[in-house]
């Protein structure tokens, strides 16, 4: 189910905006005029997977997420890095930060599951292993081309160029290190992950382990489900076979055409 509420000058969000759409995956909030949502405003869709926000005028973002959300898109908006509040959004996997102003990654704690990051369109200069590091699944990195514009930080470049080929992570589109003339790849010292990074990454690790844990109880209830409702219909398969097995043989036997009885001949007189 689909919710299209883009562009319609909404200004807040109540405990009750979304009481009856139980049922909803996607909403579409964006570019309204959003200043304020109550932090239990999205707590009835228990099945929300993709919300977008971008585009309006949050200054925070104080609310319970669902942990059905898997997409959030929040750029756009004047929220400040620290006002961000995604610790408890443990199941996204993709989240847009576009055209937030911001220097450098936001600290927001870690996301285990995100596995995409658009950053594109803000004013990056300082990015490091360490700001990446709470994202331990993360896969596609999405950024400005010019993240790294003066030469003086090719060395910088080229070792989150390091980091993020160790750990598999796509970056769009593409670092581009600029040294100067008298600058290589092998100018720059050997790359060292620093411990701090090591210490968030081993954290995010962590959490990963634990958090599926309530979806893989669901899961697991569900395959449950399944077993028996497969079983159940095998059941009545076999009973209604035996069932037409017993009928068709009743019925052949009514059918079989009966013997005529031999007439006994009353026996002569002598």
């Amino acid at each position: 189910m689909v919710l299209d509420l883009h562009d319609n000058r909404l200004r807040t969000l109540t405990e009750s905006s979304f009481l009856h759409l139980p049922h909803l995956k996607i909403l579409y909030l964006y570019d309204n005029e959003i200043k304020a949502i109550d932090p239990h405003a999205f707590e009835p869709l228990s099945k929300l997977e993709t919300l977008d926000l971008k585009g309006n005028l949050l200054k925070s973002l104080n609310f319970v997420y669902p942990k059905s959300l898997v997409r959030l898109y929040v750029g756009n908006n004047p929220i400040p890095s620290d006002q961000l509040n995604l610790h408890n959004a443990h199941s996204l996997q993709f989240l847009s930060l576009q055209k937030s102003a911001y220097t450098q990654v936001p600290d927001i704690g870690v996301l285990p599951n995100l596995v995409e990051l658009d950053l594109t369109r803000n004013s990056i200069t300082n990015l490091t292993s360490v700001h990446l590091a709470p994202f331990c699944r993360l896969q596609m990195l999405l950024l400005d081309d010019d993240v790294f514009p003066e030469n003086e930080m090719f060395c910088d470049c080229e070792r989150l160029k390091s980091y993020t080929t160790a750990k598999n992570i796509v970056v769009m589109p593409g670092l581009v290190c600029k040294p100067d003339e008298s600058q290589t790849a092998d100018s720059c010292p050997a790359p060292v992950i620093p411990d701090e990074t090591l210490s968030r990454f081993s954290s995010c690790e962590s959490e990963s382990r634990q958090f599926p844990n309530w979806a893989i109880s669901s899961l697991l209830l569900v395959l449950f489900v399944a077993c028996v409702a497969v079983g159940l219909v095998m059941w009545r398969r076999r009973r209604d076979a035996t069932r037409r097995k017993k009928s068709t043989s009743a019925s052949d036997k009514d059918s079989k055409p009966k013997e005529p009885e031999a007439k006994t001949e009353p026996a002569l007189l002598a």
